[in-house]
Order: C-alpha cells, then structure tokens, then sequence
C-alpha cells in the first residue's frame, strides 16, 4: 500500500492530472501487491497447514462440558473451543472424554474417546 502511495505521489509530484495519479497507483499495486506475497511467503517458516499437527493434542482426552447456550465446548490447554463431533451419528454429552481430530477455524472437531 505504502509503494502505491508513493506512486501516486510521484504521479502528482509530475503534475499529471488526478485520474492519472490513481492509475499509475492501482497500477503498481497490481505489481507490488504480487511481489510482497511472494516476499512474505519466503519469510513464513514451515508450511501453512489447516490440519492438526500439534504433538501435545495427540493421544490427549478432553473433557466436553456445555456453556450456557447449550453449546458443546472442551478446554484445550487453557483455550476454550466450540466442539463438533467428527460425524452425524455422534452425540456429545456433558462431561463426556473426546479426543481431538482437527480444527475448523475455531471449533473443534472431536470423536468419542473409546
């Protein structure tokens, strides 16, 4: 934003009209905006994953217990997530243990432990 900005600029600073100010900024940023994801995809470590990579959820139990909307939540670590079970046929219970499968944004999709 800030490399359109300063094209904008050098565009009035020309003394080119306002129309020419604003496409000579959209323009670089159509090739700005490009180059800095690929800039910030470099400095990211590691892959971006939706999937549940975290060894210390793997093998735990949780315990589910109900808010007071009637929503099923567990107790990850201190974090409190809405809980899902991972099919149809499922039910959570209150009180009941659950292992977590994956997360979908902020929910967690869990299964009966066994």
């Amino acid at each position: 934003m800030a490399g359109m900005a300063l094209f904008g600029m050098g565009a009035a600073l020309l003394g080119l009209s306002w129309e020419f100010q604003i496409l000579s900024a959209a323009l670089s940023g159509v090739l700005l905006i490009p180059l800095a994801l690929k800039a910030l995809k470099k400095l990211t470590p590691g892959e971006l994953s939706q999937s549940l990579d975290d060894p210390r959820l793997r093998g735990q139990q949780f315990k589910v217990y109900t808010d007071s909307g009637g929503q099923a939540r567990v107790t990850v670590f201190g974090d409190e997530f809405m809980a899902r079970p991972s099919s149809i046929d499922q039910s959570l219970k209150d009180g009941s243990l659950v292992r977590i499968v994956r997360f979908e944004g902020n929910t967690a999709i869990v299964t009966p432990n066994d």
